[in-house]
């Protein structure tokens, strides 16, 4: 099933989704390191990472949510719904915890203690929703262009000597 959202003919939606992953892995990283260090860099990293990690995860939710209306099958329907909620709420568990970071200090006990919580739980999210993502890649072909069938047979049965004339006959 090809991708509604392409850009010369690609699909949109996974070139944009490395972004978030990777700014909410940083965000892990700097996290922490931060309680190794306490060095306040680390805890404005993480602060960074995340507010360009929800921007990253909203712009790759507009073509996932294009997808999601005109290309998901029924049979994929179930893993789609829950992949776009899992993402959804990844996107809203960072932006509570980038809410915490700008309100708190780094100093300020439990307070970073329940948003590095919420770090390790966005990236534990982040890891189910992915496999639920190559789910619908790989089995159920979502973003994926395929050719007929019937172009498919030829190119299997016909000797590439009747490929060649065949594709200059057109």
């Amino acid at each position: 099933m090809k991708s509604s959202v392409v850009v010369a003919k690609h699909p949109l939606h996974p070139m944009i989704v490395p972004i978030p992953i990777a700014c909410f892995l940083l965000a892990l990283i700097g996290d922490l390191a931060f309680t190794v260090t306490a060095n306040p860099f680390w805890y404005l990293f993480s602060a960074w990472t995340m507010g360009f990690g929800i921007i990253g995860g909203l712009l790759a939710a507009l073509p996932g949510l294009a997808d999601y209306f005109t290309v998901v099958s029924r049979q994929a329907k179930r893993p789609a719904t829950m992949h776009m909620i899992l993402n959804l709420g990844i996107v809203a568990t960072f932006a509570v915890n980038l809410a915490i970071r700008l309100f708190a200090t780094p100093s300020s006990g439990a307070g970073w203690w329940f948003a590095l919580a919420l770090t390790v739980l966005g990236n534990a999210a982040l890891l189910y929703s992915g496999w639920l993502g190559g789910e619908l890649v790989y089995r159920h072909r979502i973003g994926i262009e395929e050719e007929p069938l019937e172009k498919a047979r030829l190119r299997v049965t016909m000797s590439p000597e009747e490929v060649e004339r065949a594709s200059h006959r057109k």
